[in-house]
């Protein structure tokens, strides 16, 4: 068998589309570029760096100023500081135990509408206060008149259960005087 060859037909090989030359020149760029990239970053950073250092030093001068200013300013002031401190605390004291005070008057004053709201619940009818003393809320005293001498103990046991400082005294109750008119009777009963 014989194969038919064509002496006159030329072919070529598919030329690489990037020489040798082409491909150095490439490395060449980008290694050029990286280069002057780096310098470029090591530049700033240096700069930054001097920045910085600008900044402690700053700081440094800074936290010496303030350290003679606050020296300076307890030489002048510590003593007067010191007092200032101890008024204030002083001051302080005296204002709690106002306070405490104020306190003890409200409750004082809550004893006092205590004892007044029990009477007035407990009214009997037929009888009229004329008078109510609480001294400390350590003894009452009513004047009152009746139109009855009846009705007299009716008000003593609507007030047996009334309190003086927290303490139940109905046991205590007294009947100072009861006078005996036409029209009402007068009494005074007296807590203790």
């Amino acid at each position: 068998m014989k194969q038919a060859i064509n002496f006159l037909s030329v072919y070529q090989n598919a030329q690489p589309k990037f020489s040798a030359k082409h491909v150095l020149f490439i490395w060449f760029v980008s290694i050029t570029f990286m280069c002057l990239w780096s310098l470029v970053l090591l530049n700033t950073n240096h700069a930054e760096q001097k920045k910085l250092s600008e900044i402690r030093e700053q700081n440094i001068r800074y936290a010496a100023q303030l350290r003679k200013i606050s020296n300076q300013f307890k030489a002048e002031y510590g003593q007067s500081l010191s007092e200032s401190i101890k008024a204030l605390a002083a001051e302080r004291l005296e204002k709690e135990q106002r306070l405490k005070a104020v306190y003890q008057l409200q409750n004082k004053s809550q004893d006092l509408t205590y004892y007044l709201n029990k009477i007035a619940g407990d009214h009997v009818v037929g009888t009229l206060i004329d008078y109510i003393s609480i001294q400390n809320g350590q003894e009452i005293k009513i004047i009152g008149r009746s139109t009855t001498p009846q009705l007299v103990p009716k008000v003593l046991s609507s007030w047996e259960n009334v309190k003086l400082n927290g303490k139940k005294n109905a046991s205590q109750f007294k009947i100072q005087k009861m006078q005996d008119d036409k029209k009402y009777v007068d009494f005074v009963i007296q807590v203790q």
